[in-house]
């Protein structure tokens, strides 16, 4: 008897540094989207940097619309970690999704 495949997990990232909110989530977004591929977004965090902590509302906006995840999560933080460095000061946008 053969056991059932199970579909395993995949984890995208991508970070942004446009000083644009709207336009930092859609270029990461696009770009988590690209690595997931088609299907469903599970879960998404977002982080992002002082500059854009009054835009969180678009930065969610945008992450919705693109990405359609089942629980979006998002924090402003002093610095942002990407998959490359580490972003201090400045705009700057990190965002983290996976198909559970």
């Amino acid at each position: 008897m053969t056991a059932p495949v199970r579909p395993s997990m995949r984890w995208a990232s991508a970070s942004s540094e446009l000083v644009d909110a709207g336009f930092a989530a859609e270029q990461a977004a696009t770009e988590v989207r690209a690595a997931l591929g088609e299907g469903p977004v599970d879960l998404v965090f977002v982080f992002f940097g002082a500059p854009h902590v009054a835009h969180a509302t678009t930065i969610a906006e945008t992450l919705k619309r693109l990405l359609a995840p089942g629980c979006l999560m998002g924090s402003s933080a002093h610095g942002v970690v990407t998959a490359e460095h580490e972003i201090e000061g400045g705009p700057s946008l990190s965002v983290v999704a996976g198909r559970l």
